[in-house]
Parts: structure tokens; sequence; C-alpha cells
């Protein structure tokens, strides 16, 4: 049983039973708007990754020839590259958008507004994981189509992937929300963790060019289970087989991730 000590306040006196789909609902529409109404959502999301993929495939083909490839494009280390890079860099949007909002005071408006705890988490999280997903389905369906991205592998696996990255992109933004306290370190810390994890993940060059001690501490990255898994589906490389480890994988991280993002949210003031 959990002391009544430790259920929020606004939280003690409703009565008990789940959380209410018309309410979850109505945070969840009214926070995609906030997302989508922010300029630089779409501009980071998708425009800034859709440029990087024209300028830099030439080079990863010539990189992916000297790998082996040679019939690479480039389209294969550009397309997911830049993915997960830029879905990196989206969990540093909700991190400082969680971190905003605890500012403001947010949470304890809309709890005396009647909703429960678990109701408003879930509203607010629901749009930046939906949003990640979307991201990467537009990425990858971009690729396909403009770069010429292959696929032949898993579709499936493919999507698996793609889902249990979103969600650990979701619980890497929630913990850096909950640990770290200023918003001018949020930002400093957010950006430089998007750029060493993409890099260490082999995001930004493939782990075949990479120096040993980085490939040696890639598998402790969320980018590292992302691009393998993708990179299965396009090289037919292990197919459902390596997607199910990538995404087991990923969501591991992502539990462990939403464990600390919770202990540190009960600690915090």
């Amino acid at each position: 049983m959990t002391p009544a000590s430790r259920i929020p306040a606004a939280d003690r006196d409703r009565p008990r039973g789940g959380p209410s789909v018309t309410r979850v609902a109505g945070l969840t529409r009214h926070n995609l708007k906030l997302w989508l109404g922010d300029v630089q959502v779409p501009i980071l999301l998708l425009g800034m990754p859709l440029a990087m993929m024209a300028f830099l495939r030439p080079v990863y083909r010539d990189t992916l020839a000297g790998s082996g490839f040679a019939d690479a494009s480039g389209a294969e280390q550009a397309v997911p590259g830049m993915a997960v890079m830029f879905a990196l860099l989206g969990a540093g949007i909700l991190a400082a958008d969680l971190h905003r909002e605890k500012m403001w005071g947010t949470w304890e408006r809309l709890r005396a507004s009647g909703a429960r705890t678990s109701e408003i988490i879930t509203g607010k999280l629901l749009p930046p994981l939906l949003l990640l997903a979307g991201q990467l389905a537009v990425l990858f369906t971009a690729g396909t189509i403009l770069f010429d991205l292959p696929l032949h592998g898993s579709l499936a696996g493919l999507v698996l992937v793609a889902a249990a990255f979103a969600i650990a992109m979701t619980a890497l933004g929630t913990a850096l929300s909950a640990t770290i306290r200023s918003i001018t370190a949020l930002g400093a810390v957010g950006n430089a963790a998007s750029v060493a994890l993409a890099g260490l993940g082999g995001a930004i060059v493939p782990l075949s060019v990479m120096p040993e001690w980085a490939a040696a501490l890639a598998p402790a990255t969320p980018s590292y289970w992302a691009m393998r898994g993708f990179q299965a589906a396009i090289f037919d490389s292990g197919g459902l087989t390596t997607a199910a480890t990538s995404t087991l994988a990923l969501l591991a991280m992502a539990t462990i991730l939403g464990a600390i993002a919770s202990w540190r949210f009960r600690r915090s003031p």
C-alpha cells in the first residue's frame, strides 16, 4: 500500500479508479497543439534532418563503399543516422518543455482543476511520443522517396525499432528534465548529450570507421540499438531477430530512464 503522505495532496480526496479517457484525450490534444504551434519543432524534427541527409549522402556513399558496400547510395547511413540524431535533439526539446511547465506551476494548476497526476503525466508525454514516432515515420518515408533508401529486410522490424526508440527518447527527455534543475544547464547538457550519443551510437559516422574505444562504448547508448535495428532492416542483416534484440534493448533503457525520472520527480521540492 502507498502511504497517504506520498500521494499528492490534490489526489487524496478523489474517487479511486483508472484515469479518465476524456481528460487524458483533452490534455493530449491541448499539448499536441502547443507542440505543433512551436515553429522550432517542425524545423528541428523534419526540416534540418532532411537537409542534412541531402548534404551528407554523397559523403556516406564513399564511406560505405570503403567499408565494403560498393552499391550503397549513402542513404543507408544518412537517413537512419539523421533520424536518430534529430530524435535525440527532440528529447532535449521535451526536457526543456517539462522543465518550463514545472517552473510555471502548470502541473499544480492542472491538479487543482480536477485532473489526476497520472492523467497529467499521460497527457504531457503522449504528444512528444506521437511526434517523435511521426518524425521517424516521415523521415524514413521521405528517405525512401527522395534519396532512394533501400529496404531489403523487415519493414515490421523497422517499425518495431522506431516505436521503441520513440519511447526511449520520451523517457530520456523526461529523465533529463527531472535530473537537471537549471533551464540553462538543461539546454547545454541536452544538446551536448544528443550529439555525444548520436556520435557514439554510429548515427554520425558508421561504427566500422569509429575508434575502438568509441565502438566499445556504443552498446551503452540508445542510438546504437536504434541504428543497429534500422540498418538490419535496410541491409537485411538480421531481419526480425535483430529488430527484436534492438527493440528489447531500447525498451529496457526506457524503463531505466523512466525509473530515474520517477525517483527524481518524487525527491524534487
